[in-house]
């Protein structure tokens, strides 16, 4: 369900709009991957999983799941609250690879 107050918690994105594009591709077809920099983003700013799960209000083996698995889904939310909490902005917190 929709919380209209949610970017209330968050004022630099009140004006900001989220631009999603949606390609179907085979399974094995991908030219490209999403990948998730918080491990890296962490270590740059000295930060530990368990002192952002403390700061973002997250749980300790979401965070870890986030840095060490590759990531299928991820709540807007959580990129949010990750953003915020680290001062980066999405840009900066997902990067697009090559596919292997």
């Amino acid at each position: 369900m929709h919380n209209p107050d949610f970017f209330s918690r968050f004022p630099r994105w009140k004006d900001r709009k989220l631009v999603v594009t949606v390609t179907t591709w085979q399974k094995g077809e991908y030219p490209s991957i999403v990948r998730l920099r918080l491990g890296d983003i962490l270590q740059e700013k000295q930060i530990t999983r368990q002192q952002l799960a403390n700061q973002a209000g997250l749980r300790p083996s979401t965070v870890s799941d986030l840095c060490n698995r590759p990531v299928q889904r991820i709540y807007l939310s959580t990129i949010a609250t990750l953003c915020e909490t680290l001062d980066v902005s999405v840009s900066d917190l997902f990067v697009i690879e090559p596919a292997d």
